[in-house]
């Protein structure tokens, strides 16, 4: 399994976002705020395309509304496949 829910086991640490611009800076911030506080941990960051990524033209409510931004996210976290997620509640809008 790439990721592991239980951080004190591991020195990894993947963090999941979307692959825009606000995402990718808001997850290099967050990388470099745990690597700050704890060098010796190896910090990944895994890009993940939303259903509102792949599918642009269709309206939120056809996905469920704003669920389509932050829904892979969720699963990928339930999953156990990315430790944390970054996420702006200004994507939800873009």
């Amino acid at each position: 399994m790439p990721g592991s829910a239980d951080m004190t086991s591991s020195n990894r640490i993947i963090i999941g976002t979307r692959g825009s611009a606000l995402a990718r800076t808001q997850a290099l911030i967050i990388r470099r705020l745990l690597l700050e506080r704890n060098p010796s941990l190896t910090i990944d960051i895994s890009y993940l395309k939303t259903e509102g990524d792949i599918d642009r033209h269709s309206p939120l409510s056809c996905f469920g509304g704003r669920g389509a931004f932050v829904r892979t996210l969720e699963n990928a976290l339930l999953r156990r496949e990315i430790d944390i997620a970054a996420h702006s509640l200004k994507e939800q809008y873009e």
